[in-house]
């Protein structure tokens, strides 16, 4: 995916989900481990109606690669992200 389309779904995010959407977290703030780089975009939604918000975002867009995490345990990312 380019790096256009991720911000076009990323810009499509903030949207429809403001305040819940950031770019370039380190994933080692997210994990138990502390380690790993930094993810493009994070979306933290708090309740099912934010999910099926972010869902319908996703399902509408170019699919950009998708990655579900609970809590970050048991978590190893790679330093570049």
């Amino acid at each position: 995916m380019t790096n256009a389309t991720l911000d076009d779904v990323a810009a499509a995010l903030e949207a429809e989900l403001p305040g819940r959407v950031t770019r370039q977290v380190p994933v080692a703030d997210l994990t138990t481990y502390r380690l790993g780089g930094p993810l493009a975009v994070c979306v933290r939604v708090s309740d099912r109606a934010e999910l099926e918000a972010l869902a319908n975002v996703l399902a509408a867009s170019a699919r950009p690669p998708v990655l579900v995490v609970g809590r970050g345990s048991n978590l190893l990312v790679a330093d570049s992200g």
